[in-house]
């Protein structure tokens, strides 16, 4: 491989021996994300860790120091070597130079070496050739996808950000919908179009949206394409295209292809290997927003006289990773002001010129002013367009997490410049009371992205509803006086004890851990005397770890073993089935005090019973799921707490094989399936004792229960994850304010 920066020339440098397990392991540090990057001690580690496993291919800190001053690098990447393309350049690059950058960004281009298609021979000079079609723009969302996806915004703004129209005279524009990999082929012969964009469904993410449960096992990379199958749903509907049957479908026409989905590094590697000159793709998953953002900016000025601009990619490029950068710092705050493990990768088979554009170019079209017309000229809904969709549904738990209530909330304009005195205010009406959201933005880049709106939380009918409830959001957007939109959608509030099991609310699990109902008190003042004769003390009480040692942590199960005989025999319960939820993925879930009174409880009900306990007494407790089961587990010790917090920056001491890979990545305080082993290893050493907590209904013992809830561990297909509800609370995942009987 080499290294090539400033004007210095290309440096080669030797492959480590194990390059495959730095593939995986950085790889896997992107791919969860979630855990480190607002963790300011992580992120230092990670930096660390980058420079030594950097030093593996000798590069050396002296030249660290020159990248972070050149602030552009080239990456020369062997195409034969897998491993070396799929590491994450950029991601390891800027971590390793962070501090010496100084808050500067980085900016890495990927130079494909060895292609296995070479360049081909130059044409014999015949005189002026007519430029090729300036844009195929490839929408796929086939069979069983489509109507799951709308590629309407990003047609737009890729259109306006090329200036190209389709209602002059010369075609300069042509969409294909869904082709088959032969259409697609016989598109770009037929077109010879300059930039061919592709936007749709990775393999990964299309299983998802398939509905395979299933998700285990690491998807080739693979871009969704129509079968040759039209009729009714069937698997043969779809087909997933390989990397290597995109590029050879582009046949080195096409100078540059942006391949627009999840996982796609490696596809526009490919594609570029298989004679584009650019291609560009994302090294895990990105927020769509964000991609649309990416390429309205790249792509703006990068065309003239219909001929792709060589020389401006680099700048074009970096301004598109600046806009990126601007809206995660509007997004997050000051912290966000990185892309913090987004890959944007740019592949290239030529040597670019390295040089960053100096400020004043890069954003000189940002310092104008825009007005917008008069009302008489179209006003300011002719200039601005927006994309506003709230979720549907609205669960208490989600909204009560500072999370938003819209799942895409986009303002956009075509025209160059900063629109300024945009106002923005949002209503949601819960029986006549308002909750209510306003804010005012410059809009820059040609986008803003809001979908982080949130509301405050203040209604008792939202505390006490036991049943679904429709009721409405209304926005409305104005610009400099004029209103853009006005809108109002209906949505679906669900009960505030209703968890949903699903991508976007399941994290919120802890908030139904309940130490502060009143019923908790009572369990633990019952649970006093069983304490003081396992103890053989009548002046002890519950005092969490404090007598903890090295050597002995007996006083901590003692203390839950109390807790347990008060529940097993002055609360005698019952199990039951889950009550009614009426939705798919969800279940009500019942407090301490309903759990008391009505002397019955689910499986996931007592486990959260007894955590609630535990926390309330200072001692530590995780909530493990499996399929279709729940129940719980403690810590004997803050310092074993501290260890199997350990696990959750496991991603870098215990690479985990693709194979073991499952889902989205967690929230920082959850385990999946691929701790699965650790967590046991735990439980061997006796630092984390699993509960089943389902034996509080049959007049089974303490020691029985602890035996039981060893075993749940041992079976892997039927482990879902763990919760670990300290550290959810160290992430601000509160409590819900439903203690006592709500109903």
């Amino acid at each position: 491989m080499t290294l090539r920066w400033g004007k210095e020339p290309a440096r080669s440098y030797p492959v480590p021996g194990n390059l495959e397990e730095l593939s995986l392991r950085w790889s896997y540090v992107v791919w969860k994300r979630r855990r480190w990057r607002d963790d300011e001690k992580l992120l230092a580690g990670l930096a660390r860790h980058a420079v030594e496993d950097l030093g593996a291919f000798s590069i050396q800190a002296a030249e660290l120091d020159q990248i972070a001053e050149s602030d552009v690098v080239e990456a020369g990447l062997p195409y034969d070597n897998k491993h070396l393309c799929y590491l994450p350049w950029e991601f390891l690059l800027a971590t390793a130079t962070s501090a010496r950058r100084a808050g500067r960004n980085l900016l890495v281009i990927r130079r494909l070496l060895k292609p296995a298609v070479p360049d081909p021979a130059p044409k014999p000079d015949s005189g002026p050739e007519a430029p090729g079609l300036p844009l195929l723009f490839v929408q796929s969302a086939p069979g069983r996808l489509r109507r799951q996806y709308i590629f309407d915004t990003e047609y737009k703004l890729v259109r306006r950000a090329l200036h190209l129209h389709t209602d002059g005279s010369a075609e300069s524009i042509h969409v294909v919908d869904s082709p088959t990999l032969e259409k697609l082929r016989a598109e770009i012969q037929k077109s010879e179009p300059v930039i061919v964009h592709l936007s749709g469904v990775d393999s990964r993410e299309g299983k998802i949206d398939l509905g395979q449960r299933d998700l285990r096992g690491w998807a080739d990379p693979g871009f969704y394409l129509q079968g040759r199958t039209t009729g009714p749903a069937s698997d043969e509907m779809e087909y997933v295209a390989s990397g290597a049957e995109l590029g050879g479908a582009c046949n080195s026409i096409p100078t540059l292809v942006s391949v627009n989905c999840f996982h796609s590094s490696s596809l526009a590697a490919d594609v570029a290997s298989h004679g584009a000159r650019i291609a560009i793709g994302f090294q895990d998953e990105v927020d769509n927003p964000l991609m649309e953002l990416f390429f309205a900016n790249f792509y703006r000025d990068l065309l003239a006289d219909g001929e792709l601009q060589m020389d401006r990619v680099v700048r074009n490029f970096w301004r598109a990773m600046e806009a990126a950068r601007r809206e995660k710092a509007t997004e997050f705050g000051a912290s966000g002001n990185s892309l913090k493990g987004t890959g944007i990768v740019l592949w290239t088979r030529d040597a670019l010129p390295l040089k960053r554009p100096r400020d004043a170019e890069a954003d000189a079209s940002l310092e104008r002013r825009v007005t917008v017309p008069a009302l008489h000229d179209g006003g300011a809904r002719g200039m601005l367009e927006c994309d506003i969709r709230p979720w549907p549904a609205l669960n208490y738990s989600l909204l009560h997490n500072d999370r938003s209530l819209f799942k895409r909330f986009v303002i956009k304009t075509e025209t160059e410049g900063t629109v300024f005195d945009l106002r923005v205010s949002v209503d949601l009406d819960v029986a006549g009371v308002r909750h209510s959201y306003s804010t005012s933005l410059d809009l820059r880049d040609f986008y803003a992205n809001l979908s982080r709106i949130r509301v405050s939380l203040t209604s008792d009918l939202l505390r006490s509803l036991q049943e679904n409830v429709y009721s409405s959001i209304h926005v409305k957007v104005q610009c400099q006086g004029q209103t853009v939109h006005e809108n109002t959608h209906r949505v679906l509030l669900l009960p505030i004890n209703e968890w949903r099991d699903d991508p976007l609310n399941g994290a919120w699990l802890p908030s139904f851990v309940l130490p502060n109902d009143p019923a908790v008190k009572q369990i633990t003042g019952a649970a006093k005397k069983y304490l003081q004769t396992l103890v053989d003390s009548p002046l002890s009480g519950f005092d969490g770890y404090q007598r903890v040692t090295e050597e002995d942590s007996d006083c901590v199960h003692k203390q839950v073993q109390a807790i347990w005989n008060a529940l097993l025999h002055d609360f005698r319960l019952d199990y039951i089935n889950p009550p009614p939820s009426f939705e798919r993925q969800s279940q009500r879930i019942r407090t301490p005090t309903q759990i008391l009174e009505q002397q019955s409880a689910t499986c996931i009900d007592l486990a959260l019973l007894l955590a609630a306990c535990l926390e309330y007494i200072d001692i530590y407790p995780v909530v493990f799921l499996l399929s279709g089961h729940a129940f719980m587990g403690y810590f004997t010790s803050t310092a074993v707490h501290d260890r199997f917090g350990e696990l959750f920056q496991s991603y870098f001491e215990i690479p985990i094989p693709w194979k073991e890979r499952d889902g989205m990545p967690p929230q920082p305080w959850i385990l999946e399936k691929d701790a699965r082993r650790d967590i046991l290893d735990l439980v061997r050493t006796g630092g984390l004792v699993p509960l089943e907590t389902t034996f509080l209904c049959n007049d089974q013992g303490f020691f029985n229960a602890a035996q039981q809830g060893r075993k749940n561990l041992t079976d892997p297909s039927r482990f879902e994850s763990a919760f670990d509800v300290k550290r959810a609370r160290d992430n601000h995942v509160v409590p819900l304010p439903i203690g006592g009987n709500h109903s």
